[in-house]
C-alpha cells in the first residue's frame, strides 16, 4: 500500500515538474517570438531602404516563422503536461 501511495506521490511530483518546466519554456519561445517579431519588422524597413539584402530579410523571416512554430508546439505541450497532471491527481477527461 505504501509503495502505491509513494509512486502515486512521485508521479504527482514529475507531472507538476513537468508543467512547471513547459510554463518556462512556453515562456522563454513567447518572449522570443515577440524579439524576432520586431527583428524582422526592423530588417523590413532596411531592406525597403536598401540597407539589406533579400537574403537576410528572408532568414529573418524564416527565424521569426520558427519562433511562431516554437510558441504553437509548446503551447501543445503545455495542454500535455496539464493532462498528465490532471491523470496524476486521478481526475478523469
Amino acid at each position: 500500500m505504501r509503495e502505491a501511495q509513494a509512486a502515486l506521490a512521485l508521479d504527482f511530483t514529475a507531472a507538476r515538474q513537468q508543467l512547471v518546466d513547459v510554463e518556462e519554456a512556453l515562456q522563454a519561445a513567447t518572449v522570443r517570438a515577440g524579439l524576432l517579431r520586431e527583428h524582422t519588422a526592423l530588417f523590413e524597413q532596411a531592406f525597403k531602404l536598401g540597407e539589406r539584402s533579400l537574403a537576410e530579410l528572408l532568414r529573418s523571416q524564416t527565424l521569426r516563422h520558427e519562433a511562431e512554430v516554437a510558441v504553437r508546439q509548446q503551447r501543445v505541450a503545455l495542454g500535455l503536461a496539464h493532462a498528465r497532471l490532471n491523470q496524476a491527481q486521478g481526475i478523469l477527461p
